[in-house]
């Protein structure tokens, strides 16, 4: 299944990017951050409306024996999010040498919660794409959805110096049997509320 996702406008978003600088004097996982207004969403429960979305790393050691483990994708939102199938949250970016990355939570869907894919690692030679779907199943804290991604689960070879661009974030209405078909999973814009940055953020 190959994913389309749709131009998003930036505008209201403030992005918090760490500087090479800053980084090089600072210890300790590398962060990007950004957020989005609460109540600019279109949908009627704040449970999907998006208030921020943070690209970070956990991992063993302090200090500059930080050595990153995980990819986390935290989702913020005004409320907890709905359980009823009916909401699709994503996060995604585009990853260096790889192309589209994203993770998919639809909490409650009758076929299944979660739908995660990356446009890479899968066979070259099959005319359907080169790319391929990975597990991960994130865990809600209060208004928060957290994707724990350990690195070498991954496809794309993400490690340590990957880059993330196209920094997004996304709340849809979809249908609450497959969680997937909406107006973004069909290839049109999400309807409930977007966030992105230009930020580009560096696995670290």
């Amino acid at each position: 299944m190959r994913h389309v996702r749709p131009l998003l406008a930036a505008a209201g978003v403030v992005a918090i990017a760490l500087s090479s600088s800053a980084l090089a004097a600072s210890s300790g996982p590398k962060t990007v951050t950004f957020s989005d207004p609460a109540g600019d969403n279109v949908s009627p429960g704040a449970g999907s409306d998006i208030t921020g979305v943070t690209w970070t790393t956990a991992g063993t050691g302090t200090g500059k024996k930080y050595v990153a483990k995980s990819l986390v994708l935290t989702l913020t939102l005004a409320a907890p999010p709905t359980a009823d199938g009916t909401t699709l949250y994503a996060v995604d970016g585009t990853l260096a040498g790889c192309g589209d990355f994203y993770v998919n939570y639809m909490p409650g869907a009758s076929l299944g919660d979660t739908f995660n894919y990356a446009d890479c690692g899968g066979d070259p030679s099959d005319p359907t794409g080169s790319g391929t779907s990975f597990e991960a199943s994130p865990e809600v804290k209060g208004n928060s959805i957290i994707w724990t991604l350990p690195l070498k689960s991954l496809p794309g070879n993400v490690k340590v110096g990957s880059s993330f661009s196209g920094l997004n974030a996304l709340t849809d209405l979809v249908d609450p049997v497959t969680g997937i078909i909406g107006s973004y999973g069909l290839g049109g814009p999400a309807i409930e509320d977007t966030a992105a940055t230009d930020a580009v953020y560096t696995v670290g």
